[in-house]
């Protein structure tokens, strides 16, 4: 059984690959398979839909390499929901101005911190979620139906954010975890004996899909 990680991002890769190993499961990329960098488009209006569309269309090309293996491909869509603005940016964060048109690191948090303006309180309250969906490609070429994983990260946005930043995480510099009492970004510059006591929503989602991969191991 080969696991797959459907992201050509290698800060994504890392993170997953150390979780999944922390369970005894070997992960590896699309690149590792010889898929090359495609872009699936995320036309979903749900992270679940999102997620979905990239399991189907990875899957897709793998099937392309006749693989001899059965191939389980795991991919995830995250958002940010924050209280005070009814659950906003939801799946829209790289888009979240206009829906369109894509927003650099400085320009999320610059946006984030006008719309939040006079928010108080609760009204700051926020939490990361993210979906994690796994399909299965038999050596027939015949695929599985798809399960979903749900990891959240509960915390609340700052007023000012911090001045370090983390290229790629706007709300590393904005968001303080509640369960961490930390900021985001400051647990994710620990040293990594350090870091792994502190799980991200998407290594929560993790955790939560290890029965199901234990099960066809």
């Amino acid at each position: 059984m080969q696991l797959v990680y459907g992201t050509m991002n290698k800060g994504k890769l890392a993170e997953v690959s150390r979780r999944f190993g922390d369970h005894g499961f070997t992960i590896v990329g699309l690149a590792d398979m010889g898929i090359p960098d495609i872009d699936i488009p995320e036309t979903g209006t749900t992270l679940g839909e999102n997620a979905a569309l990239k399991v189907r269309g990875y899957l897709e090309e793998i099937r392309k390499t006749n693989p001899n293996d059965t191939v389980v491909l795991f991919s995830d869509d995250t958002g940010l929901e924050i209280d005070g603005l009814g659950g906003e940016p939801g799946i829209h964060v790289r888009r979240w101005r206009d829906r369109s048109t894509r927003m650099s690191d400085e320009e999320v948090i610059e946006y984030a911190l006008t719309r939040m303006q006079g928010l108080t309180g609760d009204q700051r309250a926020a939490r990361f979620r993210c979906i994690l969906t796994a399909g299965i490609l038999y050596p027939n070429g015949t695929t599985s139906k798809l399960i979903s994983f749900c990891g959240t990260l509960k915390g609340r946005i700052l007023e000012e954010p911090e001045a370090e930043r983390m290229e790629g995480f706007p709300f590393a510099s904005l968001m303080f975890i509640d369960e961490w009492g930390m900021l985001l970004g400051t647990a994710e510059r620990l040293p990594q004996g350090e870091k792994e006591k502190y799980l991200s929503h998407r290594e929560k989602a993790i955790d939560f899909a290890i029965p199901f991969l234990t099960g066809i191991k």
